[in-house]
């Protein structure tokens, strides 16, 4: 009885009670459940207020990454010409993800000034800081062991579906390109614009 009496003027002390109860057993019934009240509003509140974690982002929750931007699709049942059936899926580290933006940009530029040189009269141009470019990675290993990835970049936003299923365009010009890098050789190659509509 005294544990019991000690729980009840501790948990009337936590609610504050202004006036006094007419009995010590009413009062620590009446307490306690409003303590309970209290705490199941409080587990609600928690639980609907919390985002659940998207798919896309459980996928490499090591990674700190722009969800906006940046989608890391899973491999599995790709088209071929993207990997063929010796590669495996693989994984990336977080520096890896920054040299994928470096070769971006590195292979933006020997396209724009590939064009510049090669078709001068009307060239295409790539630009990144007009478009913002949302990005597709998928990530594998080769049979020698190499990790590669597949970047697919697009400007284009109408798309919603573009973080967990891969984007595939037949037109759209500079708004679509897509390469491959060697992660291990550091080296990027297969660049490919989509051709005009």
């Amino acid at each position: 009885m005294p544990r019991y009496i000690s729980c009840c003027a501790a948990t009337a002390s936590v609610l504050k009670l202004s006036r006094p109860a007419p009995s010590r057993n009413v009062a620590c019934k009446v307490n306690m459940q409003k303590l309970f009240t209290l705490v199941a509003i409080l587990i609600f509140i928690e639980y609907s207020c919390v985002q659940k974690t998207p798919e896309y982002v459980k996928r490499f929750p090591h990674l700190e990454y722009d969800t906006a931007s940046i989608a890391i699709l899973p491999f599995q049942e790709l088209p071929s010409w993207i990997f063929d059936s010796t590669y495996v899926s693989d994984t990336l580290l977080q520096a890896e993800l920054f040299f994928i933006d470096e070769y971006v940009t590195r292979s933006v530029e020997d396209f724009n000034n590939w064009q510049i040189l090669n078709n001068s009269k009307s060239p295409w141009n790539i630009d990144l800081d007009k478009w913002r470019y949302r990005k597709q990675i998928i990530v594998a290993r080769n049979r020698m062991g190499e990790k590669e990835v597949w970047v697919n970049c697009f400007c284009d936003s109408h798309y919603d579906s573009w973080r967990s299923s891969l984007v595939k365009v037949e037109d759209g010009g500079t708004c679509h390109f897509n390469f491959k890098v060697n992660l291990t050789l550091k080296k990027f190659y297969d660049f490919h614009v989509n051709p005009a509509a």
